[in-house]
């Protein structure tokens, strides 16, 4: 016998729009610390992804305002 718990897991969905709804569904369950810790890595990720970029405009700062 399967875990009800579990079913949902394993399914997929079809079409991107009962993916996003299960995607949705999937992150609202998640802790609250878990969301911040992605949160955090998110924020890092696109940090060192604006440092790599070039400047547009003649501005040498990231959009942080952080020194490059």
């Amino acid at each position: 016998m399967s875990d009800p718990e579990q079913e949902p897991e394993q399914l997929w969905e079809v079409g991107w729009e009962g993916h996003t709804l299960a995607q949705r569904q999937r992150m609202a369950r998640l802790p609250l610390a878990v969301k911040l810790e992605w949160l955090e890595e998110t924020q890092r990720l696109i940090q060192h992804l604006s440092r790599q970029r070039p400047a547009k405009g003649g501005s040498a700062q990231p959009p942080d305002g952080s020194p490059p």
